[in-house]
Formats: C-alpha cells, structure tokens, sequence
C-alpha cells in the first residue's frame, strides 16, 4: 500500500466515523474571529492547566497540604470547581447549539447530556464512590480502585469521544484539530490514573504528582473541547447566514 493510498484510506475511515467535513466554507470576514476565539481558548488551556498544577504543587510541597482547598486530588475544591466549569460549558454550548439547530441535533443533545454528567461527577466524586463500591463487593485491593472507574465509564466515555469529534467536524479544520488535541488530553490523564493507581495511596508522592498532572491535562483538554464546540457553533450561524444572504 502506497502513503497516498493508506491516506486516502485514514480519510475515509474519519469520514465514515465523524463525519464528512462541512462543504461551505465561512466567509474571510468571519473566519478571523472565530480564529481568534479558538487561540484565546488554546491560550486558557496552557494558562489554566499550569495555574492549576502550581497551585496543587505549592500547596502539596511548600505548605505540607496544609489547604485541603488547594489539593486537585480532593473533590469540591475550587481546583475541581474549574474543571467542572470547563465541562460544563461543553454542555451549554452543545445545548444551545442543538437549540439553535447549528449542528447534528441528536449528536449536540446526546453529548449536551453527557458533559453535564461529567461536570456533575468531575465537582462530587460519584466515579470515585462507584469504585469504592466495587472494591467493597468485588473484593479488589483498594489501590485499584483508581482504575476501576474508567472500565466502568468506558461506553459512555467512548460515544462522547465520537460525539465530540462529529460535533467538531461539523464545525472547521481548527475545531476539529483543537477537539482532537482535547481528547488526547483527557485519554492520557485518565491512562496516567489507571496505569498508576496500583502504587497509588491517600498519602504517597506519587498520587501528588500524578494527580496534579492528571487534573491540569483534564482542565486543559475540557477547555478546549468547549473552546472548540463553541467555535462550531458560531461558524454554523455564520455559514446559515451566508447561504441565506448569498454573502461570500
């Protein structure tokens, strides 16, 4: 098989799995500031994520986690407050982008939905409880409780994974780039928690560094998937307004 083949045949494989990409392109006069909200959204992700890890490491090794506040391992923290906002603002813009009908209208709901989901879990910790849950019925050694949570979301995980995807197809090149790079983001946070939760406990050195890395490349990866999806959004509106206008 030659590369422009196996190109050929990876293209083809994307558009039978997230959809073709849109056939109308947004007027020039427009592009420029959906651009510019997708750069302030890339500019958040890398500001947020390294504030958030700052944070979590100054309290953990400067003030010996004294500020249970400050430790993105703990849920109802004003560190897990802001990653449920990120999701959550997945959620609202898939929401209203479904209401304004600028997208795959069942695609939008489903993952409108979903992300609401996640805000909710990601804020109160019910992975976190469902694991304990299984560690109690199942007998599993209490270290892997980190990795049982993962198998268990992993449908619903993987149907978000695809509906973020069609969603961001649906939308530019750079949507779709940025909510790739998201992803890529969260599946290796959730990897970094699974592969490390045998060594994990409540008071080692590892569970501090990891969770602080794990945490910031979640909080980056939901910014730009919600960066991304509100970018689709708008694009859609401008791209209905042109075709009815006849604009260019």
């Amino acid at each position: 098989m030659t590369p422009l083949h196996a190109s050929m045949q990876t293209h083809r494989l994307v558009d039978i799995v997230v959809g073709p990409q849109p056939t109308t392109e947004v007027r020039l006069s427009s592009a420029e500031p959906l651009e510019a909200t997708l750069r302030a959204g890339r500019w958040c992700a890398v500001a947020g994520g390294l504030v958030l890890l700052s944070v979590h490491f100054f309290n953990a090794f400067v003030l010996d986690g004294a500020v249970t506040a400050l430790d993105a391992n703990q849920d109802g923290t004003p560190l897990a407050w802001a990653s449920a906002v990120a999701i959550w603002t997945v959620a609202v813009a898939a929401l209203v982008a479904a209401t304004m009908r600028t997208g795959p209208l069942r695609e939008l709901l489903f993952l409108a939905c979903a992300t609401a989901f996640f805000s909710l879990d990601d804020m109160i910790g019910v992975h976190e409880r469902l694991a304990k849950m299984l560690v109690l019925q199942y007998g599993v050694m209490d270290p892997w409780d980190g990795a049982l949570f993962p198998l268990v979301y992993l449908p619903l995980f993987a149907v978000s994974a695809v509906l973020i995807l069609r969603v961001a197809r649906s939308g530019t090149s750079a949507t779709f780039r940025d909510a790739v790079v998201g992803l890529s983001l969260l599946v290796a946070a959730v990897a970094l928690q699974t592969l490390s939760a045998p060594w994990s406990a409540d008071t080692n050195l590892l569970l501090t560094v990891v969770g602080g890395i794990e945490e910031s490349m979640k909080l980056a990866g939901w910014i730009l998937i919600a960066s991304a999806t509100l970018v689709v959004m708008l694009a859609n509106v401008v791209r209905r307004a042109t075709s009815s206008t006849g604009i260019r």
